[in-house]
């Protein structure tokens, strides 16, 4: 049986529960913090593709190996603190994402020191949502 995750199946309880308030309530935050999670997660495995195309050298790569490292624990505390809130609001999902969003900006300035043909090599990184959605 496969295993679903407390923010999935809240979120299917508010979209499927038009009588409960509180539910529908948070379910835009929900999804949100869903969709945002799942970006972020892809912005990272990104990253972590694109490092060997940069040639670093050890230590440049020791570094980027920890920003990311640094990022993909920073999203999961952002989906175990966006799973355990009760009600999720739009400050509590922004305050969740905060970690990452400087481990994001940490990664994009080792990129951006780095070359990947004429370009910074940031460029080649997409631009998650969550760094987007700041003080929205």
């Amino acid at each position: 049986m496969k295993k679903f995750s407390v923010l999935s199946l809240v979120l299917f309880a508010a979209l499927s529960t038009g009588g409960c308030a509180a539910l529908a309530a948070a379910a835009p935050y929900l999804a949100e913090a869903g969709v945002i999670l799942a970006d972020a997660t892809n912005a990272i495995n990104a990253a972590d593709d694109l490092l060997p195309s940069l040639h670093l050298t050890a230590a440049a790569e020791t570094k980027a190996e920890a920003a990311i490292a640094k990022a993909r624990k920073a999203i999961a505390a952002a989906a175990a603190l966006d799973n355990s809130a009760k009600d999720l609001t739009a400050a509590q999902l922004d305050a969740s994402l905060a970690e990452f969003r400087a481990s994001w900006a940490d990664l994009q300035s080792i990129f951006a020191s780095n070359q990947l043909g004429a370009a910074p090599a940031s460029d080649a990184l997409p631009i998650p949502l969550a760094m987007k959605r700041a003080y929205q």
